[in-house]
């Protein structure tokens, strides 16, 4: 059984089609599993509340080359924390 508006099938915790992360025709739905979309998460992201707000932004309301370097100094710096982890619990386990 697909979830209405997707190929996707209803997932199988969902309660009888409530909040199914898989129904992206239900506008509820949606907005509650877009709270955990990863992308929400990581700094610098830019939101914008209409099609106007946007093209202000593209138009130069946003520094998008500094932004752009801000993230990517956020990545490399993930980068590496996570480098360092891995090098923790595998020096710990060897």
């Amino acid at each position: 059984q697909c979830s209405v508006g997707s190929a996707i099938g209803a997932h199988e915790e969902a309660e009888a089609g409530r909040l199914d992360p898989n129904n992206d025709s239900d506008p509820e739905a949606v907005l509650h599993w877009l709270n955990f979309a990863d992308f929400y998460t990581f700094p610098h992201v830019l939101e914008w509340d209409s099609i106007e707000e946007l093209v202000q932004l593209l138009a130069g309301g946003a520094d998008l080359p500094r932004i752009s370097h801000q993230m990517r100094m956020h990545n490399l710096n993930q980068a590496r924390v996570l480098r360092d982890q891995w090098r923790d619990v595998l020096t710990r386990l060897l």
